[in-house]
């Protein structure tokens, strides 16, 4: 169905923003398991970039800033870059994507992403954001209990539902990062991937707590 113009020409607002991720991408970090997204990563800039191309048709009055927006994702990541920061760049156009279609489908559902592409979005989210890494024993008693412990941290703050509480974890987070011998590759990964699970985890609420306050 073709979009036409929203009889309101309401000027939508920006989408919260992502906030900044700590924790450095490596390409040894292990892709998401039991949530894994089967789907094209790169598929999903591309599905926010026509969404938007969409939405300028449809809410002219936001024309300039969507215009702004479509420019930012423009530039693609290089196919050598770390598979992390492929993740991590097709995670915030995931979110672009789904706080423009929560207005637009308000507006003219035929602006908005369509049921395979809303489908195709939020199933690379919660692939993304659901991520639990288990660390792997590593024959050392005393750093399986380290990254045990810092497992459990993270599923703390995991389970939050608002920014204080991820305030709060984020302290117990910090308590139970250990040293881990540079030797002991598999652990390196594995405490990697624990922290960068915590800071997916740590975007989601934060993101979700600005998409309510709007």
């Amino acid at each position: 169905m073709a979009c036409k113009k929203a009889e309101r020409d309401d000027a939508l607002p920006a989408p919260a923003p992502a906030p900044p991720v700590d924790v450095l991408a490596d390409a040894r970090l292990p892709a998401p398991d039991a949530l894994a997204f089967t789907g094209d990563v790169a598929a999903i800039c591309e599905t926010t970039k026509r969404l938007i191309e969409r939405a300028i048709r449809c809410v002219p009055s936001s024309a300039d800033r969507l215009r702004d927006t479509l420019r930012d994702l423009e530039p693609d990541v290089p196919s050598e870059t770390l598979p992390a920061e492929h993740e991590r760049r097709a995670a915030m156009c995931a979110g672009i994507a789904r706080s423009y279609d929560e207005q637009l489908a308000a507006l003219d559902p035929a602006c908005a992403l369509t049921s395979d592409e809303r489908t195709r979005n939020d199933a690379f989210l919660a692939a993304y954001h659901g991520r639990r890494t288990k660390p792997r024993p590593t024959g050392d008693a005393h750093i399986d209990e380290n990254l045990a412990e810092l497992a459990a941290a993270r599923d703390v703050l995991c389970a939050c539902s608002d920014e204080e509480c991820v305030r709060a974890s984020h302290a117990i987070v910090t308590d139970a990062v250990k040293p881990v011998p540079r030797e002991l590759e598999a652990a390196m990964q594995d405490g990697e991937a624990i922290l960068d699970e915590v800071s997916r985890c740590a975007q989601r609420i934060e993101v979700e707590a600005a998409r309510a306050r709007r």
